[in-house]
């Protein structure tokens, strides 16, 4: 039975929270594509805009917080500046 502001089972207010956040941790599985190889330029961008997501979801622990962090340093280059993925010039 839905509570009075209509969560349910991850569903809000319509919204089916646990599947977006599901497909939110599914875009960093997806190695056998190649729009996952064409798109790496993006993937800093993907971090920003899904962490972003993901707060808005209420749900900002739903990815590895050393995982995220460990990745960004690792996209950070020696000018300061950080590359779309690792190894990218900033």
């Amino acid at each position: 039975m839905a509570t009075a502001d209509n969560q349910q089972d991850g569903v809000h207010g319509g919204l089916y929270v646990d599947k977006h956040v599901a497909y939110i941790k599914s875009l960093d599985k997806r190695h056998d594509e190649m729009e996952y190889w064409m798109t790496e330029h993006l993937r800093i961008s993907g971090i920003y805009w899904g962490l972003v997501a993901l707060h808005v979801l209420g749900r900002p622990s739903a990815l590895d917080r050393d995982e995220v962090i460990g990745y960004v340093k690792r996209c950070q280059n020696a000018d300061g500046g950080f590359g779309g993925h690792e190894g990218h010039d900033s």
